[in-house]
């Protein structure tokens, strides 16, 4: 085979590669985008009609069974969402891996942490933290390593949080109270006054340090915390 042909078989070989391997590219239906929409303004009824036509007119459209998992999750019907979630994910595993941002992994995480099924929690954050690794997921895995008392991981998943989300008030407090537990009381404090920093006029940051100084017997800096922790709960009640 001479050069140029070997070079131009190569690139045909290259291009079908690409080809097979390339996810499809996936159109919403009518009565899916009308559910998304319904969900969005919280009309969870209509919302449910439109997500049960979908999947009544095509049975094998993975994104009328996402979108009915979430509408189903927002109702709390935990167990019917899961059970859409893992249909969607049934019919075309790589649904969740061409969007992202529909959160599928994400959303089925949040049932199994509803059912206390944590490990299978763990699971599927860590898919969807492979798709896409955002804040919100590194924060739920964190709550889960907490609730599983595995608190070196907890802390690294909600430091890999405020990383993404240097702002973010709740991996603060749940990464202080982590620290809390496992008595590494002055990396509390430090992240509850950065929630001070970031919210001075949130009460929550005052409450959390106010906790910590007890533990470490420091009254007077306790109550200080405390009577500030009143002051803007009254004013803001």
């Amino acid at each position: 085979m001479s050069a140029i042909l070997l070079c131009r078989y190569m690139v045909c070989a290259i291009a079908t590669a690409l080809i097979v391997n390339t996810a499809p590219v996936y159109s919403k239906s009518s009565l899916v985008v009308k559910a998304e929409e319904a969900l969005g303004k919280k009309q969870l009824e209509f919302a449910l009609g439109y997500a049960n036509m979908a999947v009544s007119a095509n049975p094998r459209d993975a994104a009328a069974f996402a979108i009915r998992g979430k509408i189903n999750f927002a109702r709390e019907k935990f167990s019917e969402a899961r059970s859409d979630f893992d249909k969607a994910l049934a019919l075309d595993p790589y649904f969740a891996k061409n969007f992202a941002v529909n959160e599928l992994y994400q959303d089925r995480a949040q049932c199994y942490i509803e059912a206390k099924q944590l490990l299978l929690a763990e699971r599927d954050l860590k898919a969807a933290i492979s798709i896409y690794p955002s804040s919100t997921r590194y924060k739920l895995l964190g709550e889960v390593y907490s609730r599983l008392n595995k608190l070196n991981l907890a802390v690294e998943s909600f430091t890999k949080s405020i990383q993404i989300a240097p702002n973010d008030v709740m991996s603060y407090k749940e990464r202080g109270e982590t620290y809390s537990q496992m008595r590494s009381f002055s990396k509390a404090v430090a992240d509850f006054t950065k929630i001070i920093e970031l919210h001075p006029n949130d009460s929550i940051g005052y409450k959390c340090r106010a906790k910590v100084y007890e533990q470490l017997g420091k009254t007077d800096l306790a109550r200080k915390d405390h009577e500030k922790e009143q002051a803007l709960y009254a004013k803001y009640e």
